[in-house]
């Protein structure tokens, strides 16, 4: 009943059009993307993996460019830009950058997991892997299988010692550069503690790729 009672709804069928209407307007789109169409954002400016998720009642307002298997929670917020402020004789709600002289691109890896009610600001880098704590705010870059949270986002735990990291992202079919890289990208954090996952069996979750 529930589910017929869905079908019929005038708003089950707005929504089902501005996806698909507003799906056309992102700059490029991987396959099996889900989004709120309802949320706000500059569509023309992003570029889209695979397999992304973006929770309801976004903001995105940024160049902004997402790897693959991306998932994200609700209130998500991304900006790209920053305001003009503290000019002598000038009202801040007026001053209007030239030339994007305020913008700085976005880039979220493949396999990044961030939770409801994050704040990205302009520039950032977040590296494959890493995960985003709820309500966290980065204003810096992330590196590659860390868990980050706070406002700012710091690095809190390593996703996997180096050794188990290395095994990983082989069955991912990484290359051994991009292995390299990304130990390489992270090694500044080896004093970080790590997620410990060892109490999870495989009878707790299964795993399906769309």
């Amino acid at each position: 009943m529930k589910k017929i009672l869905r079908l019929l709804s005038p708003y089950f069928w707005l929504k089902i059009f501005l996806y698909l209407a507003n799906k056309r307007r992102f700059k490029r789109v991987g396959v099996n993307f889900r989004f709120d169409p309802f949320s706000s954002i500059s569509y023309d400016r992003i570029v889209v993996g695979d397999n992304v998720y973006i929770g309801p009642n976004s903001h995105i307002s940024a160049e902004l460019e997402i790897g693959n298997n991306l998932m994200v929670g609700p209130n998500f917020v991304v900006l790209g830009g920053d305001h003009l402020f503290g000019i002598k004789g000038k009202r801040a709600r007026f001053i209007k950058p030239c030339n994007d002289s305020n913008q700085g691109k976005i880039k979220i890896g493949e396999d990044v997991w961030i939770g409801a009610n994050v704040t990205i600001l302009k520039g950032v880098v977040i590296g494959d892997g890493s995960v985003i704590g709820a309500g966290s705010v980065v204003n810096k870059n992330i590196p590659p299988y860390v868990i980050a949270v706070g406002m700012p986002a710091k690095p809190k735990k390593r996703i996997f010692a180096d050794d188990d990291l290395i095994y990983h992202l082989k069955e991912l079919k990484y290359s051994d550069k991009t292995i390299l890289d990304v130990l390489d990208t992270r090694k500044g954090y080896i004093d970080l503690p790590v997620f410990d996952n060892s109490k999870l069996a495989e009878t707790d979750y299964t795993y399906e790729i769309d």
